[in-house]
């Protein structure tokens, strides 16, 4: 493994103090659903610092990655061609800096079973999903609940997902906390339900940085100095005093830091604000790229791109001062805060193309379709983002092959 980064050893000394503030545990567990491009930045960066610091902290930590049954096998079949263990290994590249941590090969176990005792102390593992949801209804003391579940799905995937934790009774310790990291608008009663009987507390998260899934396992990553932000999304006194998060956070919350992966709880008015300022940047980049088929540079190279651009941020912020978010925010600072972004991630393909060049479907009613269903309720017209909302879901119905372009 090669680890290059000249605040590794202060990141884990931060670390350290944090795990020092809270009562000592023997063990406790992480289970992360979701390696897509996201998710697997996540498990990589947690694993990697797992694995250089376990020594060092008072509390054992494990982290396992839980994927569908024929992502599993997709992962596994080629190594079992070529070795009887089933170790596959993680990298991370960082395309945009010269201080970036490239973590290059780091070991993790795939194991079908959770309770094959060969390799059930590894704290690194990939698992099965279906099969972890069985083995654990059937042994309620299998020490296989988890302290902290972290969920990267796409936004259509919350509703199942909650269904899923719904009907797994001994998968989460009670007060566990889930993470849910998603970047955009959601019906926050989706993601609570699954976690009632459990007494969780329920955060969101919105990443700044940018991803590409190369592989399973293999993931490009750019812009990880942003930092994310974290909001609860109960309504409680916690939602808008951040400085009384509970234990579990306050450690999550240095583990990330630590392992470079800027983090930060905020108020729920900040974080609300946040929500609609990124859900913007992805309203405004996803459809314009996507139907240029282009990758993100494309946004700022000429007037007319910029004009279309200008049309949807107008209308959106329209939809975001009638719900008390960005009230400080005009159309100028917008268009320039994403055109910042867009210069940072240039070279990236966004979400939406890519999944249209997969053949996939998109997150398109989630971004400009939450617009124009919140307007809806104030009465403000949106025939912008209704034309693209439709424009992309016709090339999603048609299956359109989004040939790849400089």
């Amino acid at each position: 493994m090669i680890y290059t980064s000249i605040n590794w050893k202060a990141r884990t000394v931060m670390v350290q103090r944090a795990f020092s503030t809270i009562g000592s545990i023997q063990e406790r567990k992480i289970g992360l659903i979701g390696l897509g491009s996201i998710g697997t930045v996540y498990f990589t960066r947690i694993a990697a610092w797992l694995r250089s610091n376990s020594a060092s902290i008072p509390e054992r930590w494990s982290i396992d990655g839980l994927v569908r049954r024929e992502v599993f096998e997709r992962a596994i079949a080629p190594i079992q061609k070529t070795s009887h263990r089933n170790i596959v290994r993680f990298h991370l590249e960082q395309s945009d800096s010269s201080e970036s941590i490239n973590i290059d090969g780091i070991p993790v176990t795939l194991q079908e079973h959770p309770l094959d005792p060969t390799t059930n102390t590894d704290i690194c593992r990939i698992l099965c999903y279906d099969e972890i949801l069985k083995e654990i209804n059937s042994k309620v003391d299998s020490g296989m609940k988890y302290d902290v579940l972290v969920i990267c799905v796409k936004a259509y995937d919350i509703a199942s997902v909650g269904q899923r934790l719904q009907a797994c009774d001994h998968l989460l310790h009670k007060n566990a906390t889930i993470i849910w990291v998603y970047n955009g608008f959601t019906d926050t009663q989706l993601m609570r339900q699954g976690t009632k009987r459990h007494s969780c507390t329920n955060y969101r998260a919105i990443v700044s940085f940018g991803a590409q899934l190369k592989a399973f396992g293999h993931v490009e990553a750019c812009g990880m100095v942003r930092t994310t932000f974290f909001g609860s999304i109960e309504d409680t006194p916690l939602a808008a005093t951040p400085t009384e998060e509970d234990d579990t956070i306050k450690i999550i919350l240095s583990m990330l830091n630590a392992a470079g992966l800027p983090s930060q709880l905020e108020s729920h008015q900040k974080f609300k604000d946040i929500v609609w300022h990124k859900a913007i940047i992805n309203a405004g980049i996803n459809p314009i790229c996507s139907i240029l088929n282009r990758s993100n540079n494309c946004l700022m190279e000429n007037k007319w791109s910029q004009k279309c651009l200008g049309l949807i941020v107008k209308e959106c912020l329209l939809v975001a001062h009638s719900e008390n978010a960005l009230e400080s925010i005009d159309r100028k600072s917008m268009i320039r805060d994403i055109n910042q972004v867009t210069y940072n991630t240039k070279t990236n393909v966004c979400s939406m193309l890519a999944d249209l060049r997969k053949r996939q479907r998109t997150e398109i009613e989630l971004m400009n379709g939450s617009v124009v269903a919140k307007a809806q309720i104030y009465n403000i017209p949106t025939p912008v983002n209704q034309f693209v909302l439709n424009l992309i879901q016709t090339l999603e119905a048609d299956s359109v092959n989004r040939i790849e372009k400089v």
